[in-house]
């Protein structure tokens, strides 16, 4: 017979090792402390970029198509991952999902089980020299050189002058950083008023 109290504690136990895993391959979002709270039961949610064919992976096996769902098309000037990854988010975070990690084509959320209230939305930014774009929650792509006014100088770096630039002007819309990998920078912007 099973041990009543192993039962009760397995969800925490696996969310744990998770979270754990992490923070040990560097997740620098999450710290040791996340892992120790208290036995909360959580579910995941993913998504990996596909193209057009990139789907999210409900907790109950259930799978979205990321374009179907947001009657979406992707805009010429928006890099063609980070639209779907960003639009991905938006859709997740409706559902009470909140960003956890992102690794390539990659991106993990996760919820409290059972809650579906909306928290953060995602906007993001990917490098692509003059073609650097921001990807708001709507879908809609703001061109980062053109909008900013700004010529770079000369000694600054090429990629890290217009990344910063574009958190700067995702930061004046209310959105903080989350993430990044070395061409692309997630940020969010609380829900709640």
């Amino acid at each position: 017979m099973a041990n009543p109290m192993m039962i009760v504690k397995l969800p925490f136990l696996l969310t744990a090792a998770f979270t754990l895993s992490l923070v040990l391959a560097g997740d620098t979002q999450l710290k040791a402390a996340d892992v120790l709270q208290s036995p909360t039961v959580r579910e995941y949610a993913s998504v990996r970029f596909m193209g057009d064919e990139s789907s999210i992976v409900w907790p109950d096996g259930n799978v979205t198509k990321v374009q179907t769902q947001s009657g979406l098309k992707k805009p010429k000037e928006a890099d063609n991952r980070m639209f779907w990854l960003t639009i991905s988010m938006n859709i997740m975070s409706k559902k009470g999902f909140e960003f956890l990690h992102a690794a390539g084509a990659d991106v993990v959320m996760s919820r409290i089980a059972s809650s579906e209230i909306a928290k953060y939305e995602y906007a993001s930014v990917r490098f692509m020299e003059e073609n650097t774009g921001i990807v708001w929650p709507d879908g809609s792509v703001m061109k980062v050189v053109p909008e900013s006014g700004l010529k770079r100088p000369k000694d600054a770096d090429y990629r890290i002058f217009w990344l910063t630039v574009s958190m700067n002007m995702m930061s004046k819309r209310g959105f903080e950083f989350l993430y990044m990998d070395d061409a692309d920078v997630i940020m969010r912007r609380s829900l709640s008023k």
